[in-house]
């Protein structure tokens, strides 16, 4: 013990002994760590102890003097061995004794001299029947069997199609990890390495010239590959599905990227193109990719056909963390649905050598900023379709715009047809409910912008409230159905509508006739708060009638004939009757009908409200009417609902209909007024009734006839 504490009394006194002491104490622990956890390694069936996996193989040795006697030379550990290293000639009977064997997963054919001849071999595919070449790893030959290690024949100059690939699918059998490729090796056939999922570093060597399609598809562990430097194309599919591939480093002679070569490649974040590129064909579709730059030289870029789909796919489809891209000054063609589905993808810019924007270019991407050549001929059908684009210069050189080439844009407001269009196709605007201005500068018929059908569907519906300007007042209307048309500051006539449509004038114009028809179905109940509605319009209500033809008007308004019905705006003493419908304003408004009143002064049915003679401004930021507990909103948008508004709840709530507002009604249509809350507090109420403060009138005796003091 004495002898002990001297020893650390002296390595107190020496740093540098009691460093090395420490080191020492601290390796033999490890160690005695390490032994403990290799015991309970080899206490758990579970764990592998891989190295001692391998030195346990059985493990056999042969030299074959001549071709074809590998299995002679096995023998009876042909049904054992599990590890096999060969040398000498070897032929296509060897191949089949190799494929034979049961529990072969070690391979050494590094001294192996392939000899070609007539004999042959069958693989997994179908008895498809192989022939040997000299020097050569033939087509199949290792197709189907799992090997975890394997060194090929150090003179070998090629290997054939799906030599170790999956014959179906994409699941090979092989397991091993890497594999070596003798510098010899001047070509590498289709599919060679399909499938092989647990493949994950490869280097090909500079002698390699010719490379097949699909080489590495699906090898979806690979995560390192060296290409030769001389290489000019990458083929078809040759990392396709290669999901593993973060960083790849193209030899800069490629002029080619072909069909579907990083197609798949989802940790594939960015990627250099070289200098010499001249081509990119549908090579990056579904692939991780957040920016590209696409280099001068490219001309073209080309969609892709992938394997067992016939619709085409682009370039660079489906990429939905594509955020930044810059297109090359000497490219012509983007090629069928190049970004399509590209959701992150919010901008870019058209070089000048581009005449066109191909069919589906951006069609469900992200785009919501565009710049246009002037030098754009064309816009090809579905090219914007679909996308959250907002506004859109059309350059003055525009000739043709294809059909549906906005279908869907719903945040599309705006667009100026430019003078020099020649054709406008059926259904370019259909569905773009948001679309509330066209300015027509051409002189060609204006189209059914809103309708087309095809073979495969029909396009019918669109934003019924657009107001369309005509440059020219000889243009020929070939939208029978559209009335909002101004020509010379003047409309004939305006129709506004509750459909799924939003409304906004960009431009003053003096309407000899402008209407609003909305439908009322809801029963009223006197001494009730229900049934109510909204509305707001953008002109001044000077006549109001009934579908059957019966005149109008709010209770005390003394309009002679009429039929009276209720009318109400918000202060902040609750809502007040009111006689007049001005322009901008939020009402409510109630018909009656109930079954206590005659049939004379029930007016369930559509009801017009309309206006001649009127100036139309350009909209006004919405009005806002104060309450004692919320703020009373004009509304010209159709949308869906939120927490952030309430609406006046409908047939489909569990209340009586126009009852309460309501937050996140499903829906909310233009010239429906909303509530918004008086106080931004983090706890919003479910709903505002329109009883309480802002009660409507006290319980009466009902007559025959309606009161004002009935609602």
């Amino acid at each position: 013990m004495n002898r002990m504490w001297m020893i650390m009394c002296h390595l107190i006194n020496n740093k540098v002994a009691m460093r090395n002491f420490i080191y020492i104490l601290i390796s033999i622990s490890f160690l005695c760590l390490s032994s403990c956890m290799n015991l309970m390694d080899l206490e758990n069936p579970q764990v592998e102890d891989v190295k001692t996996r391998n030195a346990n193989w059985e493990t056999v040795e042969i030299v074959l003097e001549t071709p074809g006697i590998l299995s002679k030379k096995l023998g009876d550990k042909a049904a054992v061995v599990e590890k096999l290293i060969i040398s000498g000639s070897f032929d296509a009977d060897d191949v089949t004794t190799l494929r034979a064997l049961p529990n072969l997963q070690s391979l050494n054919m590094r001294d192996v001299t392939i000899v070609g001849g007539n004999k042959t071999y069958h693989s997994t595919i179908n008895g498809i029947v192989s022939k040997l070449k000299d020097n050569a790893i033939g087509d199949y030959m290792f197709n189907g069997m799992k090997l975890s290690e394997i060194i090929l024949p150090s003179n070998i100059v090629s290997i054939g199609a799906i030599a170790f690939g999956a014959d179906n699918g994409l699941d090979s059998h092989q397991t091993f990890e890497t594999i070596v490729i003798p510098e010899t090796v001047k070509s590498i056939g289709d599919a060679a390495f399909r499938g092989c999922k647990k493949l994950r570093a490869i280097i090909l060597p500079e002698q390699v010239k010719e490379f097949g399609k699909e080489i590495f598809h699906g090898c979806c562990s690979l995560e390192e590959v060296t290409l030769p430097s001389f290489m000019e194309s990458i083929p078809g599919f040759m990392f396709h599905g290669c999901s593993s591939l973060e960083h790849i480093e193209i030899p800069q002679d490629v002029k080619r990227l072909e069909n579907s070569a990083f197609a798949g490649c989802l940790a594939l974040k960015s990627i250099s193109l070289p200098s010499k590129l001249e081509y990119i064909g549908g090579a990056f579709w579904d692939s991780g990719l957040t920016s590209i730059t696409i280099p001068d030289g490219v001309t073209k870029i080309e969609s892709g056909k992938p394997i067992g789909i016939t619709d085409p796919v682009g370039a660079f489809e489906g990429c939905k963390s594509l955020s930044l891209v810059n297109l090359s000054n000497t490219l012509t063609d983007m090629g069928k649905r190049a970004f399509a589905n590209c959701t992150a993808l919010t901008a870019i810019k058209i070089p000048e050598s581009v005449l066109a924007i191909s069919n589906s270019c951006f069609i469900s991407s992200g785009l919501t900023n565009i710049e246009l050549p002037h030098t754009l001929h064309s816009i090809k059908e579905y090219a914007f379709a679909y996308t959250p684009i907002e506004n859109i210069i059309l350059p003055d050189g525009l000739a043709d715009i294809a059909f549906r080439a906005f279908l869907g844009c719903k945040k599309l407001k705006s667009i100026i047809i430019p003078k020099s269009v020649t054709s406008v196709g059926g259904g370019a605007f259909g569905y773009c409910y948001g679309l509330t201005s066209i300015f027509w500068n051409t002189s060609i018929p204006f189209p059914n912008i809103h309708y087309y059908q095809s073979q495969w569907e029909i396009t019918n519906g669109g934003n019924l409230n657009c107001l369309l300007y005509l440059a020219d007042e000889n243009t020929k209307n070939d939208y029978k159905g559209w009335k909002n048309i101004i020509i010379n500051g003047v409309a004939d006539q305006i129709v506004l509508s509750s459909d799924e449509g939003d409304f906004y004038c960009p431009q003053s114009f003096k309407a000899l006739n402008i209407s609003y028809t909305k439908n009322f179905k809801y029963n009223t109940f006197p001494g009730e708060a229900a049934g109510w509605e909204s509305l707001s319009l953008p002109f001044t209500v000077t006549r109001v009638t009934h579908e059957d033809g019966r005149v109008l008007a709010p209770f005390n308004s003394n309009v002679d004939g009429s039929k009276p019905f209720w009318l109400r705006r918000l202060t902040l003493n609750g809502f007040k009757d009111v006689t007049t419908i001005e322009a901008n304003i939020p009402y409510i408004i109630a018909m009656p009908n109930n079954n206590k009143y005659t049939s004379d002064f029930n007016l369930k049915g559509k009801v017009t409200f309309s206006a001649k003679d009127v100036t139309v401004p350009i909209t006004p930021s919405l009005s806002k009417e104060e309450g004692p507990d919320f703020m009373f909103c004009t509304n010209y948008k159709y949308g869906e609902g939120s927490a952030s508004i309430y609406t006046l709840n409908k047939e489909d709530s569990e209340l009586k209909p126009g009852s309460v507002f309501l937050r996140s009604e499903p829906y909310i249509y233009a010239f429906e007024a909303y509530v918004i809350n008086k106080i931004t507090s983090l706890q919003s109420p479910f709903m505002f009734s329109i009883g309480g403060k802002v009660a409507t009138r006290s319980y009466r005796t009902v007559g025959n006839k309606p009161s004002v003091d009935d609602m």
